[in-house]
């Protein structure tokens, strides 16, 4: 049936779109149990799931085996630490972010919302390409 139009002006027809369409909703829902699923065995493995980096951490290879998992950056630790010390000592929210955007140190906004891909990922040639992106 692939490439063949459905007659939607005949009963028969829409009862094949409305079959088609149910087919199609299970299995989106199937795809995002699955990945649901592989995110969650990630986190219990204690490995990186993607996403934005918290602030405090980089991603780093995974040390006992595959993936990718999340160790602490000491420079932008430092900045949290110092953070907490001066909201701990009641000092004004305002004067420590006025002081932060003063210094030199990156902020979470300076920094990409994810890890790149490498070259080698990117043009790995295992899935279809978008005609428009």
């Amino acid at each position: 049936m692939p490439g063949q139009r459905l007659d939607l002006t005949s009963s028969m027809g829409r009862a094949m779109a409305k079959v088609i369409a149910v087919f199609a909703e299970l299995e989106s829902d199937t795809i995002g149990m699955r990945v649901s699923s592989a995110h969650e065995h990630l986190r219990r493995e204690g490995r990186y799931t993607g996403g934005r980096v918290p602030y405090g951490y980089r991603v780093v290879p995974n040390p006992d085996g595959a993936g990718k998992v999340l160790e602490i950056n000491p420079e932008e630790a430092q900045t949290i630490h110092g953070i907490v010390e001066r909201v701990l000592n009641k000092d004004s929210l305002l004067k420590i972010a006025s002081d932060l955007t003063a210094s030199d140190k990156p902020s979470p906004a300076t920094r990409p919302a994810r890890p790149r891909a490498s070259a080698a990922t990117r043009s790995s040639g295992t899935r279809p390409r978008c005609a428009v992106c």
